[in-house]
This record gives C-alpha cells, sequence and structure tokens, in this order.
C-alpha cells in the first residue's frame, strides 16, 4: 500500500525557522470546496506544519528556485539514490543552473534522497 512521506520533525522544525508556510489541516467539502479545520490546539502546543516531502521540495523550487536530481545509482552492487541539488537562474532569457552533488550521495531510498537533500539546502544554502 503506498503512503505519503512527511519530512522529519527536524527537517519540519528547520522549514518553519526559514519561513515555510503551511495549512495544519484541510479537506474538501462534497462540492470540492477546500476548507480549513476547526480544532482547538492546546496551549502549550506549539504547532509545526508537517508537509510532505513533495511540498517541501516544492517550496524551495518556488521560494528559492532549487531543484534535486535524485537519480539511482549501482553502489558497491545495490541500488542507492544519488542526490544533486541545483541552483537555477536566468541569464541573458535562459534558464541556467549551478549543480553541486551533496556529500550525502548514496541513500537506500528515493524519500531518504529526498530528504537529505532538502536538509542539505535548509542547513546550507538558505
Amino acid at each position: 500500500m503506498m503512503k505519503e512521506d512527511y519530512v522529519s520533525f527536524v527537517t519540519a522544525k528547520l522549514l518553519k525557522e526559514k519561513g515555510f508556510e503551511g495549512k495544519m489541516h484541510t479537506f474538501y467539502t462534497e462540492e470540492g470546496t477546500e476548507m480549513e479545520s476547526a480544532y482547538v490546539v492546546p496551549s502549550n502546543f506549539f504547532p509545526i506544519y508537517r508537509p510532505t516531502l513533495q511540498m517541501a521540495m516544492k517550496w524551495l523550487r518556488e521560494a528559492h528556485n532549487i531543484v534535486f536530481g535524485i537519480n539511482p545509482n549501482d553502489h558497491d552492487s545495490v541500488i542507492k539514490w544519488r542526490v544533486e541539488v541545483y541552483k537555477v537562474y536566468e541569464q541573458n532569457g535562459c534558464l541556467l543552473h549551478e549543480g553541486k552533488w551533496i556529500a550525502v550521495a548514496f541513500l537506500p531510498s528515493y524519500e531518504e534522497a529526498c530528504e537529505a537533500g532538502i536538509r542539505y539546502c535548509l542547513e546550507n544554502l538558505i
């Protein structure tokens, strides 16, 4: 069964510190209208939005022009995932990028590679 993958608590805190904002919880009405939930948060609770990997990567792309390449790699006869981080910019009407192959290069799952790339950007590029 497929499930949604979310960033870790540490990454969620970093995202919040760097200005990421998201909805705590939303749902759709029968007509398809998006509604925010109305629930009471305890006074000792400090809400931190828990975004999916996709939402965090989209925010990095749209707010900071950072994109990822997550590619399979045959590393020691085992498929591992390599993370490449690119800063995209425009110059003379052309879309260009500066690439960086980050140190946390070979990870056992695609999702771990995404998480590592997000963390790297938050800790080193923003």
